[in-house]
C-alpha cells in the first residue's frame, strides 16, 4: 500500500510535465531576445503561461496573472456562448516561430528602437478581451479558432509592436509631435478621428498600421492596405515615413555634452508654411557668447546656416522662410533646427507643408 501512495504521489507531481510536448521548465521560461533594432523581448510561451502563470478560482474558473500586474479570466471551452465562431473545435495559439521571425524583419529604417516589450503568447482567449491588444510595454497575442496563417501573426505582431513604439516615442501628452504627425495625415482637429471612434478611426490605430507598413516585413505587410480604407496609404503620405522613423531619435543631429546654457527651444508655428520662428531661451552664463542656428535635413545634411553670432539677452528668435544657403524653396517634410552655444546644444523638429 505504501509504495502504491509513493506511485501516485510521484505521478501527481510529474503531470504538469506531460501537459505539452516541449513544455518549458520554470527556469527557462519565459525566454529573452534582442531584436536587430535593439529591441529586448521577454516572451511567454502557451505552455509556461499555462503552467506558471494560472490557477482557478473558488469557483475552478482559470485566471491568468502577467507581470506587471492585473488578472484575466480565461475562456477554455470553445462550445461556449462567447465564442460566437466554433472554427475547427479548439483554439490555436499562434507559432512562437512566425511571431519572432516577424519581430526580427522590424527595420525602423535602421534606427535603434530602445524598447523592452512583454510578449504573451496566449494559449486561451481572455474573457471579454478577445482580440489581440497592447497595453503599455506588454502585447497579448490571442489564439485563434482555426490555424492562424503567417501573414495574419505577422500582421497583428507588428501593429502592436507599432503600439508600444507609438507609446515610447510620441506619446499623448507630446502635443506638438500628435500635431505634425495628424496634420500630415490630414486628420488634425477633425472630430470623426478621436480616440473615442470606432476602431479604425482612432489616432492611435492609424499609427500602429501606419507603423505596420511602412517599418513590416514582407508576410506584416501583405497585402499591402491598412485597416482604415478611407485614408490614403502610409507610403503616399510625404515626409511620414521619415518623421515616425525619426520619432527613435537617430536621425537628430547628435547634441553636444557640456554645460546647459540653454534651457529650452522652440519653434512656432509648426507645421508651417512659409515661415516659422525659432526661440531659445538662455540662462545667465550664456550672455555674450557665440551663438549658432542651422537647419538640417532629415537625413542629417545642412540646409541652411542661418544665423551665428552673440547674444544680449536670455530669449533668442531667428525666423526661417524655408529657403536653403542658395536661396532655393526647399520641399514640404521634416527639418531639425539645432541651436548651438559654446558647448551647449538643443535640437528641434518642424515640419513644412507647401
Amino acid at each position: 500500500m505504501i509504495n502504491k501512495v509513493v506511485i501516485y504521489i510521484f505521478l501527481a507531481l510529474a503531470v504538469p510535465l506531460f501537459i505539452a510536448p516541449g513544455i518549458l521548465r520554470a527556469e527557462d521560461f519565459p525566454q529573452l531576445y534582442t531584436l536587430n533594432n535593439g529591441t529586448t523581448v521577454t516572451l511567454y510561451t502557451p505552455e509556461g503561461i499555462l503552467s506558471e502563470m494560472t490557477q482557478r478560482d473558488a469557483s475552478g474558473n482559470l485566471m491568468f496573472y502577467p507581470e506587471g500586474g492585473g488578472c484575466y479570466y480565461l475562456i477554455e471551452d470553445i462550445s461556449s456562448p462567447l465564442i460566437v465562431n466554433k472554427g475547427d473545435g479548439e483554439f490555436f495559439p499562434m507559432s512562437e516561430e512566425v511571431i519572432l521571425d516577424a519581430l526580427r524583419e522590424i527595420d525602423v529604417d535602421g534606427r535603434t528602437v530602445d524598447m523592452h516589450i512583454d510578449i504573451y503568447i496566449l494559449p486561451l482567449p481572455r474573457l471579454y478581451y478577445m482580440k489581440s491588444t497592447s497595453i503599455g510595454c506588454r502585447i497579448f497575442l490571442s489564439p485563434g479558432v482555426w490555424e492562424v496563417s503567417g501573414s495574419t501573426v505577422a500582421s497583428v505582431v507588428t501593429h502592436e509592436f507599432g503600439h508600444c513604439f507609438q507609446k515610447a516615442y510620441l506619446p499623448y501628452s507630446d502635443e506638438e509631435g500628435w500635431a505634425i504627425y495628424l496634420g500630415m495625415r490630414g486628420i488634425l482637429d477633425d472630430p470623426v478621428y478621436t480616440e473615442c471612434a470606432i476602431h479604425m478611426n482612432r489616432p492611435s490605430e492609424i499609427f500602429a498600421e501606419d507603423f505596420r507598413i511602412l517599418f513590416g516585413g514582407a508576410p506584416a505587410v501583405y497585402p499591402g492596405s491598412i485597416e482604415n480604407p478611407n485614408l490614403v496609404q502610409p507610403t503616399e503620405v510625404e515626409g511620414l515615413e521619415i518623421f515616425m522613423a525619426s520619432l527613435a531619435g537617430d536621425a537628430e543631429v547628435p547634441v553636444s555634452s557640456g554645460a546647459e546654457v540653454i534651457t529650452s527651444v522652440g519653434n512656432y508655428p509648426n507645421p508651417f508654411n512659409p515661415v516659422t520662428t525659432i526661440r531659445a531661451d538662455f540662462n545667465g552664463p550664456a550672455i555674450g557668447r557665440d551663438v549658432s542656428v542651422r537647419i538640417y535635413a532629415a537625413d542629417g545634411s545642412l540646409v541652411r546656416d542661418l544665423w551665428s553670432g552673440t547674444i544680449s539677452q536670455q530669449t533668442f528668435e531667428k525666423t526661417w522662410d524655408g529657403m536653403n544657403d542658395l536661396g532655393v524653396r526647399t520641399s514640404s517634410g521634416i527639418y531639425f533646427y539645432r541651436v548651438t552655444a559654446g558647448v551647449d546644444s538643443r535640437t528641434g523638429k518642424m515640419l513644412l507643408v507647401r
